[in-house]
């Protein structure tokens, strides 16, 4: 609820802010369910609600960090964070490349991250990348490659015979993908224009070859992947020529692509339904390319 929309008096969610935070100083202890109600309360405020307590929140924060070896509520922190940036783009982007992202792609790498944080840390990190463009570029080269490497993880454990870890590997897939697509939008303007510096844009591509492997495994017919993932991961693919090097073959030639369109084609119920709505997408901009 947005507080300023709908007409709640901010008196009545700062005193219901108050009282929250009142209640895990007493405690002494940090718990998530705080965590959230805290992010909930400052989402709530509007933006110029927030900016009366956005440094209180912000030390907070940083208080529940300091628990590094409590995942939960490293998780809770990070998740609290990313809301408030999409909500308001309020902390200094400085205090965000250091606390958030640099923060996020060590914990990505730590091996004791249990498995089912990782999906969530991975979309955290497309929500700060998509919301703080010049540090997504500073740190391009190691997302990225963090990204590769979540990719081997996923085309490793699909395989597994454990049940277990092929739903790890469908859980990471699918926060992989909500995370990839937030850093391509990151990467273009609102009129859906890449406005990259040209290295970028030729690390992007080189990137874009291991990303049409990862997408030609997961899509594939010996893994029945849902309707919805195949759609969503066509769709992306319309996204990324957006920022293509035009010197490589587009990702809209390859066999990937002609695959999806004609799989997805043979399953669309109507012309209403969601998968004719990024066929027609994806039609166009081929034949516009």
């Amino acid at each position: 609820i947005n507080a300023e929309y709908m007409g709640i008096p901010k008196g009545d969610i700062m005193g219901i802010y108050g009282i929250i935070k009142s209640a895990l100083d007493a405690r002494g202890d940090i718990i998530e369910d705080g965590i959230y109600a805290i992010a909930a309360c400052a989402s709530c405020l509007g933006a110029s609600g927030f900016s009366e307590i956005k440094e209180e929140v912000w030390g907070f924060f940083m208080k529940c960090l300091s628990c590094r070896d409590r995942f939960p509520v490293i998780k809770a922190t990070f998740e609290s964070i990313a809301t408030i940036c999409r909500e308001f783009r309020c902390y200094d982007p400085h205090k965000i490349k250091k606390e958030v992202i640099d923060n996020i792609l060590l914990i990505l790498k730590d091996p004791g991250l249990p498995n089912e944080s990782r999906p969530t840390f991975f979309g955290i990190l497309g929500d700060m990348s998509h919301n703080y463009l010049e540090f997504m570029l500073e740190n391009s080269k190691e997302i990225l490659y963090t990204y590769t490497q979540a990719f081997d993880a996923v085309e490793h454990y699909m395989k597994q015979d454990d049940p277990e870890m092929r739903e790890y590997a469908d859980n990471l897939k699918d926060g992989l993908l909500d995370s990839l697509s937030s850093f391509v939008h990151g990467a273009t303007s609102d009129d859906g224009r890449s406005i990259q510096p040209r290295w970028f844009i030729d690390l992007f591509s080189e990137f874009v070859l291991r990303l049409e492997q990862y997408f030609t495994a997961t899509t594939s017919p010996d893994v029945n992947p849902s309707i919805e993932y195949a759609s969503k991961v066509l769709g992306l693919i319309g996204d990324i020529q957006l920022i293509e090097n035009r010197e490589f073959r587009s990702i809209l030639d390859r066999d990937l692509v002609k695959f999806l369109l004609e799989s997805l084609k043979r399953k669309k119920t109507s012309n209403n339904d969601p998968i004719s709505e990024v066929i027609s997408y994806i039609d166009n901009l081929k034949h516009h390319h």
